[in-house]
């Protein structure tokens, strides 16, 4: 099946932002060996919901302010913007884990990989710090952008369009009187 995409040429631009760990992140495995000995900012090694919570408030404060520098400066417009809790972790009996995620449909006035090469310098002007392109597979080609702790990985692809953003957050653990509420997040994203 052909879609016809009229004077808009193909492109899939696919970014992801990942909210920056800090050491007790790394270092907390989720079995209670984290730096902070468990107790650190009302969480502990087993549940992280308000790291979860400040991770959620990094991604939904990233994504449409990058929306928005994507297509004031390479020219564009945002389709669509949700966002949701995802489990990332599971045992037999419910999710354990989980991450925030971000998705946005938005179409670019530039494709495949020029669109690459027309945002870095749009990104970098915002005060994104952005990486050369890497090629992941013969029409896929991959940049990350980090700003204030959040990472944005943009990938384009040769043969489709629109522009596809997300952004997620790292996988914490949730004890489980939290996990009852995590699912769609009802919020609205702020405009970009």
């Amino acid at each position: 099946m052909r879609r016809l995409l009229g004077p808009v040429a193909a492109v899939v631009l696919l970014v992801g932002a990942l909210a920056a760990c800090d050491d007790a992140d790394v270092a907390s495995d989720g079995s209670g060996s984290g730096s902070d000995g468990g107790s650190g900012g009302g969480s502990s090694a087993t549940d992280r919901y308000d790291d979860l919570v400040a991770e959620r408030a990094a991604v939904r404060a990233a994504v449409p302010e990058l929306l928005a520098t994507l297509t004031d400066g390479v020219g564009g417009s945002v389709r669509f913007v949700q966002g949701r809790y995802q489990a990332c972790e599971s045992t037999l009996d419910a999710s354990t884990s989980f991450l925030y995620s971000a998705d946005a449909t938005v179409d670019l006035d530039t494709t495949g990989p020029a669109a690459l090469d027309a945002a870095r310098p749009v990104l970098e002007a915002a005060g994104w710090s952005v990486a050369e392109p890497t090629q992941e597979a013969a029409n896929r080609t991959r940049v990350e952008a980090t700003r204030d702790g959040v990472t944005v990985g943009l990938t384009a692809y040769d043969d489709l369009a629109p522009l596809r953003v997300g952004a997620t957050s790292a996988c914490l653990p949730v004890a489980e009187e939290h996990r009852a509420g995590l699912g769609t997040d009802d919020e609205p994203f702020p405009p970009a």
